[in-house]
């Protein structure tokens, strides 16, 4: 079964640092490709929380990367799932692993 998670190359831009609580996952070095980070929802949600904060809350936020007020809000509060617009706006991409 895949599992949505989403992912951010290093160095991207206009990001500060993850969160403490953000967990690694990484392939091991044996394996050709890219470094990346994985990050689960409540990753994501603690991302876009501090994104809003730098922005001046949830409209501002909202205004600057053209998405809709209610969803940033849903999310924030949990009563909805992200979606790729909010994903895009803190610079992130959606993948799917497999457990």
């Amino acid at each position: 079964m895949a599992s949505s998670v989403y992912l951010i190359h290093p160095g991207a831009a206009g990001l500060s640092p993850m969160p403490r609580e953000v967990k690694q996952k990484s392939k091991p070095a044996h394996q050709a490709g890219r470094l990346t980070v994985v990050f689960e929802e409540d990753d994501l949600v603690g991302l876009l929380r501090d994104a809003v904060e730098r922005e001046g809350g949830q409209t501002a936020f909202a205004k600057r990367y053209t998405v809709d007020r209610s969803r940033v809000n849903g999310i924030l509060s949990r009563q909805l799932r992200s979606s790729e617009a909010i994903a895009k706006a803190l610079g992130l991409r959606r993948a799917y692993i497999a457990d």
